[in-house]
């Protein structure tokens, strides 16, 4: 393979992510992915089929990144406290990286991309999902998760990183770490001011 050529095939898609961010997706073409890098479109052509070929190349490096990530978390040595903390925040800075192509993939990625493609992404993201299940279950077993549905709880986690797609504008007022930091308080600790937990136990039995 030639190296310039994947180093064009780095920075089209490097470019057309940040259009993608700027414009949405519907709203980038891959003209303005060409005039960008000051090619012409047939020149991307050489390169990606179409615009639904570029979004899928951007997640799956997203992804394939993602899940090495976790699996390496997941491998670690930290207990599980500390390993579903870390996971979270890949979460969340994945999401925030990819946010135009994350949400294309969650809302209408079934419409966008070939079911084949589609479907491959989504094994990268049922992979996701089911690693931070097994390190919810060790954290229950080792006593320190409460003792909730793990299928249910990484949903929950999950929903929360992935609507981030929708709403986070990272030029606001809040930073990523931030964000980052006000999810993982309501994640391990609820939103509850310590001493006012009397609610939550019964709410608890009662499951």
């Amino acid at each position: 393979s030639n190296p310039d050529g994947q180093l064009r095939e780095q920075q089209m898609l490097e470019v057309a992510a940040r259009l993608f961010k700027e414009r949405g997706y519907r709203g980038a073409t891959l003209q303005d992915v060409a005039d960008e890098i000051g090619l012409t479109r047939t020149a991307i052509y050489h390169y990606f089929s179409s615009k639904e070929q570029l979004l899928y190349c951007i997640l799956e490096e997203a992804l394939k990144d993602a899940v090495a990530r976790f699996e390496e978390i997941a491998g670690s040595d930290a207990p599980p406290e500390q390993r579903m903390h870390r996971m979270v925040q890949e979460y969340i800075s994945l999401v925030i990286r990819h946010t135009p192509s994350w949400w294309v993939l969650l809302s209408d990625g079934e419409q966008n991309l070939p079911p084949r493609q589609y479907r491959r992404l989504h094994r990268f993201v049922r992979q996701q999902d089911s690693i931070m299940q097994k390190i919810f279950q060790e954290g229950i077993e080792s006593g320190k998760f409460s003792r909730l549905n793990p299928k249910i709880a990484v949903f929950a986690i999950a929903g929360m990183c992935n609507w981030l797609a929708r709403w986070y504008d990272p030029k606001g007022d809040v930073d990523p770490d931030t964000l980052a930091g006000i999810f993982m308080h309501i994640l391990e600790h609820g939103y509850l001011a310590p001493g006012n937990h009397a609610c939550r136990t019964t709410a608890m039995e009662s499951l």
